[in-house]
This record gives C-alpha cells, structure tokens and sequence, in this order.
C-alpha cells in the first residue's frame, strides 16, 4: 500500500507543478508549454541596442529594461516578462522570457520569446532570441509551437 501512496503523491505534486506528459518543454514560470522554437536572428534586435547605445540611452544599463524597448506592447490582451539571472553578485548572463498574448489576429494568438543576453566588456549584447507562435485555432491552443498558425 506504500508504493499507493507514493503515486498518489507523485500525481498531487505533478497537479500542483503543471507536469505535462506530452514531451514538450514547459517554460518557467508561467508554465507555458512550447513545443518547438525556432532560432530567430539577433541582428535586429541587436540593431536597436547599438542605435540606443549610440544615442545614450540609460536603459541599455539595465537587462530588465530591454523588454521595455525591443517588443510592442500595444493591443494585447495580457502580457507577462520574466527575467532570470544567471547569478546575484556578478551578473554576466541573463535569460528573459517575454510572453505576449490576445493579438488582434485571425490566427496568431500569442507568441512567446526567449532572450539570452550576456555581459562582455561592460556591455549587454543579445547573444540567442527564440520565438515560438500560440494559435487560436489548434487542437491544442494552450501549447506554443515554431509552425504557422492555420
């Protein structure tokens, strides 16, 4: 009856954590479950750092601004960032997780982005962006995946 108990357990923690069976891998900490991502360039976003940069702008400083000043907020049902050091004393790796939902689209509901932006030479340089997409209209909706959206 012990190993009974044990499942039970397991389960009641698998409930509380949000497990999914389904292979995919959830995101921290909002529990998205994303699929698939694909590997985005950082050229562009790159682009923006080294104009903000080149005008003085303070919030190039900080990698909790960077969300601020490189996605678009605007027209969103909900929006939700997550900013992860990668340690508190000397921080030379951060890891930012920017979830965007309820576009006013017929097919893309959402997206999710991955940033990785590293310390070098006293300066934050964007060095990996993923992106994955949610659609309204998948079986699975609540998942985030690379593929188009139908």
């Amino acid at each position: 009856m012990k190993w009974l108990e044990n499942i039970a357990l397991l389960l009641l923690i698998c409930f509380i954590s949000g497990c999914v069976a389904t292979g995919g891998k959830s995101v921290k900490p909002y529990g998205q479950l994303v699929k698939s991502w694909e590997q985005r360039s950082t050229t562009a976003l790159s682009m923006i750092v080294e104009d903000a940069r080149n005008n003085a702008e303070t919030w190039i400083l900080s990698p909790f601004l960077y969300p601020q000043h490189l996605f678009d907020f605007s027209e969103l049902k909900d929006y939700s960032i997550h900013y992860s050091a990668q340690g508190i004393e000397s921080n030379r790796k951060s890891t930012i997780i920017v979830v965007r939902d309820g576009f006013w689209d017929d097919s893309v509901r959402g997206d999710i982005h991955e940033l990785v932006i590293e310390k070098a030479q006293d300066q934050w340089e964007i060095t990996s962006v993923k992106r994955a997409f949610r659609c309204w209209r998948n079986v699975d909706s609540a998942s985030y995946s690379a593929d188009a959206c139908p």
